[in-house]
């Protein structure tokens, strides 16, 4: 029995051992299947990255070149309000200026009406003066005359003959 036995344990030995080779087998098929799986995720993974990188670097540069643009444009804007206001302010002095000198002409021109009108009424006095002057002189002299005709009338006299 003892061969048997030895037979038996060594076909057991062998069924054991084929067993576990068999399973052995069949888990690093499983393993090398999974390992390939790992592999095709990883390389899934990375190429995604690289994708949204390359993405996220793309919108990164568009916007920053829109960003870039928009303060060259600021600054060009802040240039021509800039320019603008020293405009405004330039209008504005020259207007003022404008306005003053047209205001001196005006009193310029004022002035002088005014000494026209002065020297008018002036005139205008002047010949009422010599006007009432010419009249109490010619009232002067009717009344003289009037004196000389009164006179030898009442004395006596004859005037004289007028030719």
């Amino acid at each position: 029995m003892n061969k048997s036995l030895v037979l038996t344990v060594i076909v057991a030995i062998a069924v054991v051992t084929l067993s576990i080779s068999a399973y052995a087998e069949d888990v690093s098929v499983q393993m090398a299947a999974l390992q390939q799986k790992a592999e095709a995720v990883q390389s899934q993974m990375n190429e995604a990255k690289q994708q949204c990188g390359a993405s996220l670097d793309s919108q990164m540069k568009s916007l920053t070149t829109s960003i870039e643009n928009l303060v060259k444009q600021r600054v060009q804007l802040g240039a021509q309000i800039t320019q603008l206001e020293s405009q405004v302010e330039a209008l504005k002095s020259n207007a003022v200026a404008s306005c003053g000198r047209q205001m001196k002409q005006y009193d310029n021109e004022m002035a002088n009406i005014k000494q026209q009108m002065a020297s008018l009424a002036a005139q205008k006095d002047a010949e009422a003066a010599q006007k009432a002057q010419a009249a109490q002189k010619a009232e002067a002299a009717q009344k003289a005359e009037a004196n000389t005709k009164i006179a030898p009338l009442q004395t006596g006299q004859l005037p004289p003959k007028t030719r």
